[in-house]
């Protein structure tokens, strides 16, 4: 549900105006490209090691006026390391100027640390919960761990909730 939350929100604020750049920050198991329907020859691994591929890896969503998609790429030996390098944070920084709204699509927070090291690069993070699935202390661990690195949670979304039964929820 996060990467069909995170394109949903990028369309959502391209479609209101707002220059936006989705970035695929998943190394290990990239999938916004095929919600696109885009190559993933070069994507944000490659754009971190090496900045001049920058206007290869982006890539204008025809269907979608405003919207630009960077996909994950290389897969990374060390996707961690990558993501919380110098190189990232320059990279960010550039790529800030030319666009409205950045939505980086990371990662979950429990299994891995990408998660919280983009929220330290982020304005704010959305959490996505799997309803009826994930457990109120990985809720709780979760926040705790993004706001132990100093991340600013924006919202949670709830998905995948079952209307039918009744829940804890």
């Amino acid at each position: 549900g996060k990467t069909t939350t995170a394109a949903n929100l990028a369309v959502a604020m391209a479609q209101m105006g707002e220059r936006v750049l989705l970035i695929d920050t998943d190394m290990r198991r990239h999938n916004l490209h095929k919600v696109f329907a885009l190559e993933n020859l070069i994507g944000i691994s490659d754009m971190i090691v090496d900045h001049t591929n920058t206007a290869a890896a982006i890539r204008s969503v025809s269907s979608v006026p405003n919207l630009s998609v960077i996909t994950g790429g290389t897969l990374a030996p060390n996707p961690s390391e990558l993501l919380g390098s110098n190189s990232m944070r320059l990279l960010i920084s550039k790529l800030r100027s030319k666009y409205d709204r950045i939505v980086l699509d990371s990662p979950p927070i429990m299994v891995f640390s990408d998660g919280l090291v983009l929220s330290r690069l982020a304005d704010g993070v959305i959490f996505i919960v799997w309803g009826g699935m994930t457990g109120r202390d990985n809720i709780k661990k979760s926040v705790q761990a993004i706001s132990g690195v100093n991340g600013r949670i924006l919202g949670i979304v709830l998905n995948n909730i079952d209307l039918t039964s009744k829940s804890s929820y």
